[in-house]
């Protein structure tokens, strides 16, 4: 039961720290954040997917289907200013410069790098230099 409070409490962290680009993000945070990001996505993405199917057939579903699609726009839109904050906190937590979540606007190269970055530890890639 501890283990899925943490699972949540993480989630619920990365959005009341939506506002704060100071401080770090553990490794186990930002992994958290982001997977369950991620797992709403996929959970909005197979109920537009069934509802829309369905609502071929039935009309009134189609008004059902245009309301998950809003919300699902609004939920990424919200999601903007949280993922950008937990990137520079997780980039400084990790290298000390949280200026380095600006190498993801290099194409490949740059997203490769913030992956090492992201999956290094606390302070990781400082102790190499």
């Amino acid at each position: 039961m501890d283990n899925l409070l943490q699972f949540f409490d993480a989630y619920l962290t990365g959005w009341k720290k939506a506002l704060e680009i100071n401080g770090r993000t553990t490794r186990q945070s930002f992994w958290l954040f982001i997977g369950q990001m991620i797992l709403v996505y996929i959970v909005f993405s197979v109920a537009i997917f069934v509802v829309s199917g369905v609502a071929q057939q039935i009309k009134v579903l189609s008004f059902v289907s245009a309301l998950l699609s809003a919300v699902y726009l609004l939920f990424s839109f919200a999601h903007i200013v949280p993922c950008f904050t937990i990137q520079i906190r997780r980039t400084r937590d990790a290298t000390g410069n949280g200026w380095l979540w600006l190498l993801g606007l290099i194409p490949l190269l740059g997203s490769i790098a913030l992956l090492v970055i992201y999956l290094s530890p606390t302070d990781g890639l400082m102790s190499l230099s």
